[in-house]
């Protein structure tokens, strides 16, 4: 189950069938829970600010404009699975995404290099096309509603604005929304289709450059569209133009991108070419479970930088890390003759296979195999055992990306531990701040430990807990207020 800070006074512990877990953050339209659905499977739920006393039939209206936005189906959308209303105030439940927003990762680690944003635009024009088919449209996409999941970027807040908007509440003319809105919406005009466009060729140029695509918020001036690859800047320079009727449409730009740039997809994932090319040409392709391409390894899905790409890769540590990857069986012909040898060493092949398999993932650790990097240890995770010093199994120098989940914002951590010392080293490189981490009390697995750092760093309490991947948790915390805040993250031995 996903991780979210406790859940304060006042916050609710059931939103329709959903039971609430956690208090994910706090965004511009309302409060975002952890929630576990009745099947037991982690979910998005969204209590909006929006309060409905004294608005006849809001109920009614306020689900209806999600009928649509629940039949999207893209697999880089964050599926709308329920909405309704309690105690009138009106929710959203969606699927749940384990990963931070584009808007909090390029905060923390600045521009995306060419082939994220390349990953990104075919990822968002797909969830458009599927938002777009299905009838509804998006009308908030910015990089704030843009996930950055283990399999890749997915678009959430589907039609959140269109309820809004349907209950009489007038669009935000704060925050970052306006600055990704088309020029017809200042003009008084709707959310459509085009304006959908125009925000994903906005959220693009972010991506690449890392500020905001326009100076003031109702966009007059033509963009600098060079920071964008060679294969993306004709279609954004399209998809930003001031007249809606002049930009393409969500196929368009997936028939444009995966039909004629052969080129491009060859550097995509397949499940999301397959995908995209259904959408364009207005089919239903069978969704593909994600599959590991030639740069995707394990599940984190924008890989590790290449050497002339540096900074591209998602935040290490917040994908679940580790799945094992193991090679497939090659499909073999059914035989005319010979049929029971064939099954026969088919039979042996696969037994083999798997032999090598259970050998490779657990006997291997245990006979020292590897590099002594973060692969993983299930002996040492296991281990309660009360300890006076930090443990060899956290000797070393870890390195991670840890999420406030309080407003979104990231930043790297960096962590050295010295087996047999009581102290350690933390290093904030973007704040630049140097901290000492003392351990207070701790077992073979789990070190409590206090962080004293100057400012503008924060002093507070630091759990540091062993994975059974071999990566660690790192979670600080502190009361403010009376309430609990914190941040955590997933640190990945360097050294």
């Amino acid at each position: 189950m996903p991780e979210a800070l406790p859940l304060q006074p006042g916050d609710p512990r059931r939103l329709g069938e959903h039971e609430i877990t956690g208090r994910i953050g706090v965004g511009e339209h309302g409060a975002v829970f952890l929630g576990r659905s009745a099947d037991g499977r982690p979910v998005a739920v969204k209590l909006l600010h929006l309060g409905l006393s004294g608005r006849p039939l809001a109920d009614a209206r306020f689900t209806a404009v999600f009928a649509a936005a629940r039949r999207v189906t893209g697999f880089c959308s964050a599926s709308v699975l329920d909405a309704g209303t309690q105690d009138e105030r009106a929710f959203v439940v969606s699927e749940f995404v384990d990963g931070p927003s584009l808007a909090a990762l390029v905060a923390a680690e600045g521009p995306r290099g060419g082939s994220v944003v390349e990953r990104l635009a075919v990822g968002m024009a797909v969830a458009l096309a599927a938002v777009h088919r299905a009838g509804s449209v998006h009308g908030d996409l910015r990089p704030a509603n843009v996930l950055l999941g283990p399999d890749g970027p997915r678009v959430t807040d589907i039609a959140v604005r269109s309820a809004l908007e349907a209950l009489g509440t007038p669009p935000s003319t704060t925050g970052e929304a306006p600055y990704y809105q088309a020029p017809e919406q200042f003009e008084g005009g709707q959310a459509g289709a085009p304006a959908d466009i125009f925000a994903w060729g906005a959220t693009l140029l972010f991506a690449a450059t890392g500020v905001r695509p326009f100076s003031d918020m109702a966009p007059d001036e033509d963009p600098d569209l060079s920071p964008l690859p060679d294969s993306l800047r004709g279609i954004v320079g399209t998809a930003l133009a001031r007249d809606p009727a002049d930009r393409p449409t969500a196929q368009r730009i997936l028939d444009r991108l995966l039909v004629e740039d052969e080129a491009l997809t060859s550097r995509l994932p397949a499940s999301m070419v397959a995908e995209g090319r259904a959408l364009a040409q207005g089919v239903r392709a069978p969704q593909p479970a994600p599959e590991p391409g030639p740069d995707e390894q394990a599940t984190t899905f924008f890989g590790a930088p290449t050497p002339d790409e540096q900074g591209t890769a998602l935040i290490p540590g917040l994908a679940d890390p580790g799945t094992a990857v193991l090679p497939s069986v090659p499909a073999v012909p059914k035989a005319r003759h010979g049929g029971h040898v064939l099954g026969l060493a088919l039979s042996v092949t696969i037994g083999v296979l798997a032999g090598v398999a259970i050998i490779t993932l657990v006997l291997w650790p245990r006979l020292g195999g590897g590099d002594g990097g973060s692969g993983g240890d299930p002996a040492n995770v296991a281990d309660g055992r009360p300890v006076a010093a930090i443990p060899g199994t956290f000797a070393g120098t870890w390195k991670g990306t840890a999420v406030n989940q309080t407003n979104g914002v990231s930043f790297p951590v960096e962590v050295t531990f010295q087996e047999g010392g009581t102290t350690a080293h933390a290093v904030y490189p973007k704040e630049r701040c140097n901290g000492t981490l003392s351990l207070t009390r701790g077992t073979g697995s789990s070190l409590e430990m206090a962080l004293r750092i100057g400012r503008p760093c924060t002093p507070g309490h630091i759990q540091v807990t062993r994975q059974p991947d071999g990566t660690l948790q790192y979670a600080w915390s502190r009361s403010e207020d009376g309430r609990p805040v914190g941040y955590q993250g997933r640190l990945t031995r360097i050294g």
